[in-house]
């Protein structure tokens, strides 16, 4: 369990700096006219976001075989979501909430780059 709570705290924490770096691209298109600068920063946006997301996957597969003993050695990612998350209760709630939180994130994401 020690383990799942590490990594729960690292998705955490990759989550904080990407929603950081959202909210500072925000500010630097609106102050500065360096389209460098804004390419540099949505790199960084880019490369947060999949940070996020393999931290997001190491966190589910250690979920599945620490909580529900569910081997996912073997299994792609794509297949592990789409064959446990509608079978688990939690997992729909937890996949719901994810993806209203990274819809936000992309959409601000499309308008700051817009």
């Amino acid at each position: 369990m020690e383990k799942l709570k590490d990594s729960l705290i690292t998705l955490n924490k990759a989550l904080k700096t990407l929603d950081s770096a959202l909210k500072l691209i925000v500010v630097i298109k609106e102050s500065s006219h360096n389209e460098q600068l804004v390419f540099a920063c949505q790199d960084s946006i880019i490369q947060r976001f999949e940070y996020c997301y393999e931290s997001f996957w190491k966190f589910f597969k250690l979920y599945l075989e620490t909580v529900h003993m569910l081997e996912t050695e073997r299994v792609k990612s794509p297949k592990v979501f789409s064959e446990c998350v509608p079978i688990l209760n939690y997992a729909q709630n937890l996949k719901a909430k994810f993806l209203l939180k990274w819809q936000m994130h992309v959409t601000q994401l499309l308008i700051c780059t817009a």
